[in-house]
């Protein structure tokens, strides 16, 4: 918040400024429509550009630290381009050429470039986002493929083991056929736990909901015990655990 209103302030101090350097310049002094035009309104539309952008960054959820990057492109801006027109200045001395209104001609190079770095500071900050969703979804899909191909190998190791103890005459085989066929249905069940990851992970507003975590937890140990009767798992769980919950929970757990 801190970062957000220096931002801000310097935003609306840079514009404000320059804006009434503009109504001072043209209250001031009789100008012919041409350079009221070129040396006035233009600049000035410049300043309510800048003004117009920071009440802008005042409405959008942007983070403390964009907007304020923001203001630094737009004092960068306006810095550059004065630093050119001072220079253009002393070349045209130089030559022999005196330039009028040499401070109004600087005042016109900061409000442009003040526009200018203000939409370049915008430019900057969405393709820092853009990064850094981008590495948020790398990450994300690194840790799917991680979990998804674990629990593949896991039960298709199981459908193996009891496949290949069906040929031992001395097996159950409608044991191990239902096994296997459990396993498959686990499977299946785990496709359908990718398609609601893809979704979920696709969607940018991702609403909590009330879930009873007893149940989940039963259901997951029931699947512990099951594939695994040989662990000893001893579990104490309350009747019902309501929670607000991410709707990944069941697959998390």
């Amino acid at each position: 918040q801190v970062k957000a209103r220096g931002g801000l302030r310097i935003v609306f101090g840079l514009g404000t400024g320059l804006l009434m350097l503009h109504v001072s310049h043209a209250l001031g002094e009789g100008e012919n429509l041409r350079t009221f035009l070129f040396g006035i309104l233009i600049p000035m539309a410049f300043t309510l550009g800048v003004l117009a952008g920071g009440a802008w960054l005042w409405q959008q959820e942007i983070a403390g630290d964009d907007i304020l990057r923001v203001a630094v492109w737009c004092i960068i801006g306006a810095t550059v381009l004065i630093i050119g027109a001072v220079l253009t200045i002393l070349y045209e001395q130089a030559e022999g050429v005196i330039m009028s209104d040499q401070a109004f001609v600087v005042i016109n190079a900061a409000s442009g470039g003040a526009v200018v770095g203000f939409v370049i500071g915008v430019y900057d900050i969405r393709q820092r986002r853009a990064r850094a969703e981008a590495t948020r979804w790398s990450r994300q899909l690194t840790v799917l493929n991680r979990v998804l191909r674990h629990d593949l190998r896991n039960e298709a190791n199981i459908i193996q083991g009891n496949a290949e103890l069906l040929t031992e005459n001395t097996i159950d085989v409608e044991t191990k056929a239902r096994k296997i066929r459990e396993q498959a249905a686990e499977l299946a069940e785990l496709g359908e736990h990718a398609k609601k990851l893809e979704r979920i992970l696709h969607s940018d507003d991702v609403e909590r909901e009330v879930v009873d975590l007893t149940s989940f937890v039963e259901t997951t140990c029931g699947h512990i015990r099951r594939d695994h009767p040989e662990a000893d798992l001893a579990v104490s769980l309350p009747d019902a655990e309501l929670v607000l919950a991410h709707p990944l929970v069941e697959s998390a757990l």
